[in-house]
């Protein structure tokens, strides 16, 4: 009976564009109106209908409200409002779409950060570093860092999916002079005409395969897979920030290791020319330069860690 009913009503609505239906309520608010408790006013604008579904007169649907969109659901509480089922859902899950506007569920971690494991460093000065934090030295004669990345022993540890990956990196310049002590010796002072480099550059990546030799960088990279910066050699040290893309294809979690190669620019002057650059051109390093205990947990400013990026 109900269905010839709504068959009835349904004609009614198609031969008068004008008219209102209303099915178990006297008093519609829309084109097609059911009042699902028959609840509502019969003389007034109904103020109960959180039960009902409305289509309004441009073909908006509402469910528990006045439709202002195209479709409009609300509820009385947490417990209500809407389920999709379709096979994809899950506790936690996010609703989503494609570029075609089909919706499913994803899985999305409410907080995606994971933090960078730094290389440790000697409780006392010394020459030689432990294991693990390294003095990375300067090269001369190379254009590229093919070939000369060493393992800073600093890694990080990524979940299956992407990362973005920040980087905070303090180098702390040394020109390889120490006293029997420990200690840095004062930089030595150069003559007004002596060549002196004054610029090389920094490259910070990331590793899979700490055993591999040479040391190259992984293929789980994305299109921003570098950190590079130019360092003068008159600054002794100098924060500087950089970002990666990684992207863990397996289903564990896996463990990548920064690697880096400094490379000087062969960027030559004598000490007159500096006169007209730098406030204080004698104070540059001679013989091999270090960038001691690079990338550890010796200095505070250090630090690293990786936000887990949306799927496409």
């Amino acid at each position: 009976m109900i269905k010839y009913i709504f068959i009835v009503a349904i004609l009614a609505y198609s031969l008068c564009g004008e008219a209102q239906v209303g099915i178990n309520t006297s008093n519609p608010t829309g084109f097609f109106h059911i009042d699902a408790l028959g609840n509502n006013n019969t003389a007034a604008a109904p103020i109960a209908i959180e039960d009902d579904v409305l289509v309004n007169n441009v073909g908006s649907l509402g469910i528990g409200t006045q439709p202002s969109r195209k479709v409009h659901v609300r509820a009385s509480s947490d417990a209500e409002g809407f389920i999709l089922q379709d096979g994809t859902e899950h506790e936690g899950y996010l609703l989503t779409s494609d570029a075609q506007a089909v919706g499913r569920w994803v899985g999305h971690d409410p907080v995606a950060l994971t933090v960078a494991k730094f290389a440790s460093y000697p409780t006392q000065p010394g020459l030689v570093p432990p294991a693990q934090a390294i003095n990375l030295p300067v090269n001369r004669g190379a254009t590229a860092p093919d070939g000369l990345y060493e393992n800073t022993n600093t890694t990080l540890t990524l979940p299956p999916g992407r990362w973005l990956v920040k980087l905070v990196n303090l180098p702390i310049q040394t020109n390889g002079l120490m006293h029997s002590s420990g200690q840095e010796a004062e930089i030595a002072l150069i003559p007004p005409t002596v060549p002196i480099r004054i610029q090389y550059s920094i490259y910070m990546t990331f590793s899979d395969n700490p055993a591999a030799n040479p040391l190259i960088p992984t293929t789980d990279l994305g299109a921003v897979n570098t950190i590079k910066v130019k360092m003068l050699y008159d600054i002794i040290y100098l924060s500087h920030i950089g970002f990666v893309i990684l992207e863990n294809k397996t289903s564990n979690p896996k463990v990548y290791y920064l690697i880096a190669a400094a490379i000087d620019d062969n960027l030559i002057v004598t000490h007159n020319e500096l006169n007209t650059m730098l406030s204080d051109p004698a104070q540059f390093p001679q013989g091999t330069v270090l960038l001691k205990w690079f990338a550890s947990a010796r200095w505070l400013e250090n630090n690293m860690y990786a936000i887990r990026l949306e799927d496409n």
